[in-house]
């Protein structure tokens, strides 16, 4: 999860086009429009189209498309991490480890709310949104393909702050995180009572 102003700051410093002509040939079709044969499946005639205004390409052949990232995470074969070292450094950016190691345990915390969510559904407390999920005719293969969980009521003594505490992260990264928000010097859970 890295921070969106470095993905504006990417897309501000370069352009669509510029990426994707280091890899394929582009035909210039106006101002800001490029098309090309789709690097993503056999063709003859060009249906990829990259626009540098919109900051997309797509391709009217196999449907694929996107932005600057998934461009290069899609023909390198990189993750997301990866793809945002290979552009900064297009970009002539630095981008600062401490903040990549930041963001990681963002992601750690946002992994770990899911895993408690989806845990207490099962529960006791869990038992009137199994009921409606039941009514809804949602059965437990979806739920374990959505990551379907359950936020507890608010005054629940094993709430998901108290959680997140006993599993080492602190109180500010919680609110990072946006999965709380302090109040009088107290972090409260967004989410209770509800299915997630």
């Amino acid at each position: 999860m890295i921070q969106e102003n470095l993905k504006e700051e990417i897309k501000n410093r370069l352009k669509l086009s510029d990426v994707i002509s280091k890899k394929i040939s582009l035909k210039r079709k106006g101002e800001n429009r490029f098309v090309a044969l789709c690097p993503f499946h056999n063709e003859k005639t060009p249906s990829f189209n990259v626009q540098d205004d919109k900051g997309f390409y797509h391709c009217f052949g196999c449907g694929k498309h996107g932005d600057i990232f998934n461009f290069v995470m899609e023909i390198d074969n990189l993750d997301f991490k990866e793809a945002i070292k290979y552009l900064s450094e297009q970009a002539g950016i630095s981008i600062n480890n401490v903040t990549i190691r930041k963001n990681v345990k963002l992601l750690k915390i946002l992994q770990e709310a899911k895993l408690f969510f989806i845990n207490t559904l099962s529960t006791d407390e869990g038992i009137l949104a199994r009921k409606y999920l039941i009514k809804r005719k949602i059965n437990n293969a979806l739920c374990k393909d959505f990551d379907i969980g359950y936020a507890p009521p608010r005054n629940s003594k094993m709430g998901l702050i108290n959680y997140l505490v006993k599993k080492g992260f602190s109180y500010d990264e919680i609110v990072k995180s946006g999965l709380g928000k302090k109040k009088d010097d107290v972090v409260h859970g967004y989410f209770y009572e509800r299915l997630i």
